[in-house]
């Protein structure tokens, strides 16, 4: 999977700059990082012309045209970060200030980290909103994950909702477009087909298993008791939970920590009732495009929102829940009817074991 962007006021168009101005944005406001390892199907040397048609595709379902991937990158591999958060405490998502993102240092730089906390370096290909170029990375990764890193950056350009909505957001409608455009672009037993169509299906399941997984730690933490025994409780509990996501997500063994799972679950947290807007508007590409514009358009002031539930300005978490839910409650607002049962996702995923 690819997890979680900040609110469009002012103030927090600046901090989005700021941090994209650290690289660490490698993560906010961009596509996830790396999925897991797989056999993928190239992209084709003449990758332009199939830029071109895929470009056309979201255009005819409601995309407007971006500046992304208009350049080719000759001096840039993928866009590095590296991120420190407490060991006993988890994220939100990406953007809780409980992160600490640098930008410019090397892996072993970043991991001189201060005790009792977790550490993350690694990389993405693409960033969303700065006119992202056309990386090495991003051709070697594969057919299905450029075709990805297309839509879902160019999603971004088409919305301003709050991070934690539109990273979900974009994950569904890439997951859906991919499928749509391999059926349109490929004959039913071309192997590029089934690459893209198993792509989007299988990263669509991983949301589901990073909400459990991110539950689960959730709940070690809440019931850790403080002091030194407290803390080896919960680094003994949360170690075989970390090793399952690791293996299910599909990432090296040590890599899942606090810093990443907070990544993971910003691009998932909202992505199953998401998914259900999308059902119930028939399951078409261009009505839930059409809808999220809507929505767009209709959202509330956050500063309104943060008023009327008293939250205050230093608590940024309790201002990304609240906007996040305002937003999803806007939509379901103007979608008028029930959202269609989903799967039950609230089980944690130790107690699958």
């Amino acid at each position: 999977m690819t997890p979680p962007r900040l609110l469009r006021s002012p103030l927090w168009r600046s901090l989005r700059a700021w941090i994209a101005a650290l690289v660490a944005a490698a993560i906010v406001g961009c596509a996830q990082v790396r999925p897991p390892p797989r056999a993928p199907a190239p992209v084709p040397p003449e990758w332009r012309p199939l830029l071109v048609e895929l470009r056309a595709f979201m255009a005819s379902v409601g995309f407007k045209p971006t500046p992304n991937f208009e350049t080719v990158a000759t001096d840039l591999e993928s866009y590095a970060f590296c991120g420190h958060a407490p060991r006993y405490r988890l994220p939100w998502s990406y953007e809780d200030p409980i992160i600490v993102w640098q930008d410019s240092v090397s892996a072993e730089e970043c991991r001189q980290a201060p005790p009792d906390m977790d550490v993350y370096y690694g990389a993405t290909e693409a960033l969303g909103e700065i006119a992202t170029p056309v990386t090495a990375s991003m051709i070697a990764a594969g057919l299905d994950r450029f075709i990805y890193l297309v839509v879902h950056e160019d999603c971004h350009d088409q919305f301003a909702f709050p991070q934690g909505i539109e990273e979900p957001l974009c994950e569904l409608i890439a997951y859906r477009a991919m499928a749509a455009f391999s059926k349109d672009r490929f004959r039913w037993y071309a192997p590029e087909r089934r690459a893209i169509l198993d792509y989007a299906a299988n990263q669509a399941r991983l949301a589901y298993a990073t909400i459990r997984y991110y539950d689960a730690i959730e709940q070690i933490y809440a019931r850790r008791r403080p002091g030194r025994d407290g803390d080896a409780q919960a680094l003994a509990e949360r170690s075989p939970v970390f090793a399952l996501a690791e293996k299910t997500l599909g990432l090296s063994a040590g890599a899942m920590n606090n810093v990443l799972l907070a990544n993971y679950m910003t691009y998932s947290r909202h992505f199953p009732v998401l998914e259900r807007i999308h059902e119930a508007l028939g399951g078409d590409l261009a009505r839930t495009i059409a809808f999220f514009k809507q929505v767009d358009a209709a959202r509330p002031d956050p500063e309104a929102v943060f008023a009327r539930l008293k939250i205050r300005h230093d608590d940024r978490v309790g201002q990304l829940r609240a906007y996040e839910q305002a937003i999803l409650d806007t939509a379901l607002k103007l979608l008028g009817r029930p959202l269609p049962p989903g799967p039950d996702e609230a089980k944690p995923a130790a107690a699958s074991r």
